[in-house]
């Protein structure tokens, strides 16, 4: 415990900011290591622990282990978003759809102690549930993707919209040149080194895409940084197949597929969808296309909410169930519209 002297003003606390995560816990480990740290100090994470990288869990178990040190303020992210909705509701196609797509079944892998099912501890849960849409200091605003037009920062309320704008905002806010009353700090959007501009400081630095990890200490300014270990891979969940060969799972749910032809998309159902392809089926009025092992082919997923996302991939088997061909396709690329 810290003792004062009568009337002596405590020392100011050092605030450190964290960029996305995105399962790069080993990175994250290093980070914390080169943080000027004591007893003074507070650590404030802007969301987006999960998906994609290969340790989401041992992520959120670093941020937990954490706050039995420091002070920690955890902001939600998109993505912690996307992972409440499908656990809330597995069998819901969009949920589903958005998380898995979004890189969710690396996260479900680092659950998971047989590589096909996995158990999320109920402290995670617990810590899914009490994360904060921002936090505000008399300067700064600190928020996961950023605030909407004219939006209130003495209100003290945060409506449902505002609340997914703070979570998914990008271009309107990206954009803007308004001088707020404080200055928002964000992540969300990746950027290839932190922005620092007179309006906003961005601090997703990539680090999942094999940039880096960054920090900022809000007393100083001063940037930390850690690049990405190219070591570190994702696993994903597995169902074995005859023979013993493990194959990355299905998730069944009919997302919606368009398959461009030219400029004109052709409406298209999932049998199933992983993170490696997508298994098809003509929707009434795309049944006079047909497709040939070996193809390459071009279009859209677009499970709901603010995900599109773009493809190009490779038909590598065509099946016909009860008389109506199924495509077997394999991402060639696979990027999230939203996030470019």
């Amino acid at each position: 415990m810290l003792l004062l002297m009568p009337g002596a003003r405590p020392p100011p606390l050092k605030l450190f900011v964290i960029g996305d995560v995105h399962g790069c816990a080993e990175e994250l480990k290093a980070l914390i290591h080169k943080l000027p740290l004591d007893q003074n100090s507070t650590l404030l994470f802007l969301g987006d622990y999960v998906d994609r990288g290969p340790d989401s869990k041992a992520v959120i178990d670093i941020v937990l282990d954490l706050s039995e040190v420091y002070q920690v303020i955890a902001l939600k992210g998109n993505h912690e978003w996307l992972m409440e909705q499908y656990l809330a509701n597995p069998e819901n196609p969009v949920a589903s759809g958005n998380f898995i797509l979004n890189g969710g079944s690396a996260t479900l892998a680092s659950y998971s102690a047989d590589g096909a099912t996995y158990t999320i501890p109920a402290s995670h849960r617990e810590f899914l549930r009490g994360l904060k849409l921002f936090h505000a200091t008399e300067s700064h605003f600190f928020v996961h993707a950023g605030v909407p037009p004219n939006y209130d920062f003495a209100a003290n309320s945060v409506d449902e919209k505002t609340a997914h704008q703070f979570l998914w905002i990008r271009d309107v806010f990206l954009n803007s040149k308004k001088k707020w009353p404080k200055i928002v700090v964000h992540g969300h959007t990746p950027v290839e080194t932190a922005e620092i501009l007179p309006n906003r400081i961005n601090l997703d630095t990539g680090c999942v895409f094999g940039r880096r990890l960054s920090a900022m200490n809000m007393a100083t300014g001063e940037l930390i940084s850690v690049e990405r270990n190219q070591g570190t891979r994702p696993s994903f969940l597995t169902h074995t197949l005859s023979g013993g060969r493990a194959r990355a799972q299905r998730f069944a749910g009919d997302v919606t597929v368009e398959i461009l032809v030219g400029s004109v998309g052709f409406a298209f159902h999932t049998v199933n969808y992983n993170e490696f392809g997508l298994l098809i089926y003509a929707a009434p009025g795309a049944e006079h296309l047909k497709f040939a092992a070996g193809e390459s082919l071009n279009g859209l997923i677009k499970p709901g909410g603010d995900n599109i996302f773009h493809f190009q991939a490779t038909v590598i088997r065509v099946d016909k169930v009860k008389g109506v061909p199924q495509y077997a396709l394999r991402f060639d690329k696979l990027e999230n519209l939203a996030e470019l």
